[in-house]
């Protein structure tokens, strides 16, 4: 019986082959007037990424951190058989240092044996492979950020109100991203309610989707789950509180 699942040789090559392009366009700049990026992001098509938050997470990154450091950033995952091994959960999108996307960029010219190592030793996905890959190259560690949300608000709302409490409640005023947007029409609410003013001018943080009373509760009940799942049902609804309500907080 099958009792893991590893994604293709192929599709993880392709990842690492992304990088190796990225590093020889953006990373090893021959023309004195460019400057080489420092940083290098990856996400999936149905993640929603927010610039405003990023950028500035990404300049806390440079105050603190060395030019020449590798190292990878994003939601911190630990469930490689070898010890010391974390890695980026890649759904919500993860990042990496330019010293860390050249050091891949040498790895990723024998693939095959670090993906043969991947799969004896880890489940096999393509971010655990990256992590894998820059620990053996240059020791690299990930820097946990949770912002970078593995899944959409509504999935964080219906997980609280089962009692499912392992993600801080409320949500960060400051999220990264948010993995899983596959339905359009909870895409248009959240972007249209949660990101733009009534002016249609980006909002400095985004707003919370669901009514004050509803960010400190243990468990909802049943009535408040239904409710919630108008957010499903276009901007039309004739129940605005689920969709713009206060915005995102901190329990200070």
């Amino acid at each position: 019986a099958c009792v893991t699942k590893r994604e293709g040789w192929l599709a993880r090559t392709k990842i690492l082959h992304m990088f190796v392009t990225m590093a020889h366009r953006f990373g090893q700049l021959h023309d004195p007037k460019e400057t080489p990026k420092r940083f290098f992001v990856k996400v999936d098509p149905d993640t929603v990424l927010l610039p405003q938050t990023l950028l500035r997470f990404l300049r806390e990154l440079h105050t603190m951190l060395e030019p020449s450091a590798p190292y990878l950033f994003g939601m911190a995952a630990c469930r490689a058989r070898i010890p010391d091994l974390c890695h980026a959960a890649g759904g919500a999108g993860y990042g990496m240092s330019l010293p860390a996307v050249l050091a891949i960029s040498q790895v990723a010219r024998n693939a095959s044996t670090i993906l043969e190592k991947v799969d004896r030793s880890t489940y096999g996905g393509e971010d655990v492979t990256v992590a894998f890959a820059l620990k053996e190259e240059v020791a690299a560690s990930v820097i946990n950020c949770g912002s970078f949300y593995q899944h959409n608000p509504l999935k964080y709302r219906r997980m609280r109100a089962k009692g499912e409490n392992w993600v801080r409640w409320p949500l960060s005023r400051t999220p990264i991203s948010f993995h899983k947007f596959k339905d359009p029409a909870r895409y248009r609410v959240f972007f249209s309610c949660a990101l733009l003013d009534e002016g249609a001018k980006p909002r400095r943080f985004p707003r919370a989707l669901f009514p004050e009373d509803a960010l400190n509760r243990t468990a909802a009940p049943a009535t408040n789950i239904a409710q919630a799942s108008v957010l499903t049902q276009g901007l039309q609804d004739s129940q605005p509180e689920y969709r713009c309500a206060d915005g995102w907080r901190l329990n200070w």
